[in-house]
């Protein structure tokens, strides 16, 4: 099987392991760089060129987009697709989950529990906004085009303007989520429509990172990672959502999970996982292709 990743460098710590484990199964492994390949189309279909030579479709290709250069590589993944590449998450699922109020809407409509949440573009009545979501504190998100380009807690209407002022003269719009408190935030793992792995998600004092520590998954957390990547029609991503109210809430999912954080913590070989997964793809595109053609 010729075994492609989709990213800026093979030293890439997920890309690299993603390569380790498909060579290791003996597979044709490579890696395209999406910025550097050429596409041409018109209406007798579509070609893709690398150094002037004309690109051979992978049989699998796992997309793994920096937010830079997403929208030319969500072109690059299209074609791809449309030229009978085996894509693991496709270029509408991907957009879909980069583009954050997007996501939770598509969330919402499937009916899953997400922080009540709105959007802004110009700010009026913060009052009105802040009590419309449970106020203070809340949870923003700033962004720039379709992407989330950073978050903070605000405490106070005084802090919330403050934001506002410095942000939404620049043109970029606001999400503003209700701060949940309590519970507990876990990020799932999941692969082919189901929840493989969990880590909780801790905050360590005096530092912005996040820890991440093992967790046993309960069978209400997986039920809803599952519900949000179907959702999404994603194949492979993660969810972070926080315990509690039922199932709990659904708070990102992100088409393009770093593997060897979450794999350090589980033990778990993710990566042989996802290139099983491909395995498994392919195999039934091209038993479907074969029947096709019968």
């Amino acid at each position: 099987m010729r075994f492609t990743v989709l990213s800026r460098s093979a030293s890439v710590p997920s890309t690299a392991r993603l390569l380790h484990e498909a060579r290791a199964r003996g597979h044709k492994v490579t890696v395209l760089n999406p910025v550097k390949v050429e596409l041409a189309f018109d209406r007798q279909g579509q070609e893709l060129f690398l150094e002037r030579k004309r690109l051979a479709v992978p049989d699998v290709v796992v997309p793994r987009l920096a937010g830079s250069i997403a929208a030319y590589g969500l072109a690059v993944v299209d074609q791809l697709g449309m030229r009978g590449a085996c894509v693991m998450n496709d270029a509408r699922a991907i957009a879909r989950s980069r583009n954050p109020m997007r996501c939770l809407q598509v969330l919402a409509a499937n009916g899953l529990e997400i922080p009540p949440t709105r959007m802004v573009h110009e700010a009026r009545d913060l009052e009105r906004l802040a009590k419309s979501i449970g106020g203070y504190p809340l949870f923003v998100k700033i962004l720039r085009g379709t992407e989330k380009h950073g978050t903070m807690v605000v405490e106070s209407q005084k802090s919330l303007q403050a934001a506002l002022e410095a942000v939404l003269g620049l043109g970029h719009d606001l999400i503003l989520q209700q701060f949940l408190k309590g519970g507990r935030s876990v990020r799932v793992v999941v692969l082919g429509g189901k929840a493989v792995a969990a880590v909780e998600r801790k905050r360590v004092k005096k530092k912005k990172k996040l820890k991440l520590a093992g967790v046993l998954m309960s069978p209400g957390v997986a039920r809803l990672a599952e519900r949000a990547a179907k959702a999404l029609a994603l194949e492979l991503c993660t969810v972070d959502l926080l315990e509690g109210g039922g199932e709990g809430h659904v708070i990102e999912v992100n088409a393009t999970p770093a593997l060897p954080e979450i794999e350090k913590v589980t033990r778990l070989n993710i990566a042989r996982m996802v290139v099983e997964r491909a395995e498994e793809l392919y195999d039934k595109a091209s038993k479907l292709k074969k029947a096709a053609s019968e």
